[in-house]
Order: C-alpha cells, then sequence, then structure tokens
C-alpha cells in the first residue's frame, strides 16, 4: 500500500505493506512512488457522488411537485 503521511494511515502500519510518501516534503519519492493515482481515483469517486446525489434530490423533487399538481387536480372541493 502506498499512502501519503495523514495519520488515519497510522492504524494500518504492521497490518500491511506500507510505503509512506511524505508531501509536506516532497512530491514522490526518489524511486517515482506517490500517491496521486488513489487520490485521483477518489477526487473522481466524490465527484461522481455529489452528482448522482445531486440527480436523486432533482428525481424527489420533480416526484413530489407531480404528486402535489396530481392531487390540486383530483381532490374534491369543499
Amino acid at each position: 500500500m502506498i499512502a501519503d503521511e495523514h495519520k488515519a494511515y497510522d492504524d494500518l502500519v504492521g497490518l500491511v505493506a506500507m510505503h509512506r510518501v511524505n508531501h509536506s516534503l516532497q512530491y514522490q519519492e526518489d524511486d517515482g512512488t506517490n500517491s496521486n493515482v488513489i487520490e485521483s481515483f477518489f477526487s473522481r469517486v466524490e465527484i461522481l457522488w455529489q452528482l448522482l446525489h445531486n440527480a436523486a434530490f432533482k428525481v424527489v423533487g420533480e416526484h413530489r411537485r407531480l404528486t402535489i399538481a396530481l392531487y390540486q387536480t383530483t381532490a374534491p372541493s369543499p
């Protein structure tokens, strides 16, 4: 596993083979090791999650609007 210096990875030390990249000192290790691929992946997953979340709210909002409109046209008059 390749990880940056974030303290969340400290709990994994000893459980898996890990190489740490300290971004506060350098972009990548001398051998080219870096954590940019996984960070890019997580960034894309976050963007996808936000898009899906926003799309779901649009669908729910449209469903609610249509339900209210249908009720208003079919509700009995007082």
